[in-house]
């Protein structure tokens, strides 16, 4: 897969904010590692169908304010699954799916600033079928 100078960028930064989430580093161990947002689909030959990637995968609770969120990216390539047309859904939690755009095999796009901790992205074939799909992971402020 291609990243873009943005998307290298936007992870450094994201990597960079999360370093400083907690005063010290013994809390960071013991808080353990908020799971990543990202997702690869293996079919049952054990190669990769399709990777989904959200950047940042993760936000500091105390920075997304009730009623604002983040702008993030979402990449994905589904191409080793032998897809032409995706979707990409949004799922804002405890609401409804929603297609928030469509294209080709593989592509990138960014959000507006509409995501907060628990948004999951479903990527899907032009039939709807699952591809993989991330959700974005709450990291705790102290």
């Amino acid at each position: 897969m291609r990243y873009t100078t943005s998307t290298l960028a936007g992870g450094l930064l994201a990597a960079f904010l999360m370093a400083g989430c907690c005063p010290d580093k013994s809390q960071q161990a013991n808080q353990g590692s908020p799971a990543p947002a990202a997702s690869t689909v293996v079919a049952a030959a054990g190669q990769a169908q399709a990777t989904l990637r959200v950047t940042p995968s993760a936000l500091r609770e105390c920075e997304v304010k009730p009623g604002v969120g983040v702008a993030v990216q979402v990449a994905w390539d589904a191409s080793r699954a032998g897809v032409t047309t995706t979707k990409a859904w949004v799922q804002a939690p405890g609401g409804e799916r929603k297609l928030w755009t469509a294209g080709g095999a593989t592509g990138s796009q960014t959000t507006g600033p509409w995501t907060s901790p628990g948004t999951t992205f479903v990527l899907t074939d032009g039939g709807d079928r699952t591809l993989a799909q991330a959700t974005i992971a709450a990291v705790p402020c102290k």
